[in-house]
């Protein structure tokens, strides 16, 4: 569809031995990405269940708002190569411009910044009265940013819905996410 960004499907895991949406799968993958930040930022536990209620109403409130502008996959996506590549040599850095704002960027290690602890304001990064694609810059270490390039490469590869012209090496929905992320 013109104007419109189609992105790949995002292939879920398995969760309990069920197969969950993609909508679904990134309701539960930034609610236990939460968790996991919370237990660090928080070690105490009766402070973390203290400030628990404000992080789950901004969470809430995000997730709501990706949902309904239909970018959950994009989120997806850019998490999973960014993790890839943390966890595979390349250094990624923790996130910078309005991306930075996201509590879900953060819950899901797409950023490294507590957007609430900062103050900074998801409604500049995503604004359903500025219907726009969102974008992240996020730094790849520029020795190791091919090896980032070829997991997406591959990646797509083996995603069935994922289609490009015959002249584009991957999806071109995925080399403008690559390109966002990797060199703007």
């Amino acid at each position: 569809m013109l104007g419109k960004p189609q992105l790949p499907d995002f292939p879920t895991p398995l969760v309990d031995g069920v197969r969950m949406t993609p909508e679904e799968y990134f309701r539960y993958a930034s609610h236990e990405g939460l968790k996991e930040r919370m237990a660090h930022l928080y070690p105490d536990a009766a402070e973390r269940e203290k400030r628990m209620p404000e992080y789950l109403e901004r969470l809430e409130f995000e997730l709501a708002t990706i949902l309904k502008m239909g970018f959950p996959g994009y989120f997806l996506i850019v998490g999973d190569f960014i993790n890839w590549a943390k966890n595979n040599g390349c250094p990624v850095g923790p996130g910078r411009g309005s991306g930075a704002g996201s509590l879900v960027a953060y819950a899901l290690k797409i950023t490294d910044l507590d957007p609430i602890r900062y103050k900074l304001l998801f409604e500049r990064f995503l604004n359903p009265e500025r219907v726009s694609m969102p974008d992240f810059d996020i730094d790849f270490c520029q020795t190791n940013r091919n090896l980032v390039i070829d997991y997406v490469k591959a990646s797509t590869a083996r995603t069935p819905s994922a289609r490009s012209p015959p002249s584009a090496p991957w999806p071109r929905a995925v080399w403008c996410v690559m390109w966002a992320a990797c060199w703007t």
